[in-house]
């Protein structure tokens, strides 16, 4: 009961924060042409092409943040239930941090994937590149 009066709280906190006294800050920022945008949690998972993102989505606009408060309440009840079972059982813990370590693991390397096949990617077109300019100059200056 305690940890969900924290996240009533801190959901509170955060809506009023983000929607009430920065909200003209974050769309002044988000509509200049600064890369850097402010990006909040809601505007992250909003924009997610997941299970998540999408029920977000489908809310009314003006009812996407209770959505988004919604799923992170849903989150922290279960966590909260969970709790109790991984604290005093071992095995339950240990399977638990295994099944966090192997979600880390397949998140980094999905991650790493990703931006290093990005780099080769590039490193390929560059090298297309110079090779069309070698062969376009070996043209020019053939007799």
């Amino acid at each position: 009961a305690n940890g969900l009066l924290v996240y009533i709280a801190w959901q509170f906190a955060y809506y009023l924060k983000v929607q009430v006294l920065d909200k003209e800050k974050i769309k002044r920022r988000n509509r200049s042409t600064e890369s850097r945008k402010y990006v909040t949690s809601f505007i992250f998972l909003r924009d997610q092409k997941s299970a998540l993102g999408s029920m977000i989505r489908k809310a009314p606009q003006r009812h996407q943040h209770c959505a988004f408060a919604a799923i992170q309440l849903g989150y922290t009840v279960c966590m909260l239930l969970l709790a109790p079972l991984l604290y005093f059982s071992p095995h339950a813990h240990f399977a638990w941090l295994l099944f966090i370590l192997g979600f880390s693991i397949w998140n980094g390397s999905c991650f790493y994937f990703e931006v290093f096949s990005a780099r080769y990617q590039e490193q390929l077109r560059q090298l297309q590149i110079s090779k069309d300019l070698a062969d376009d100059l070996g043209t020019e200056t053939a007799p």
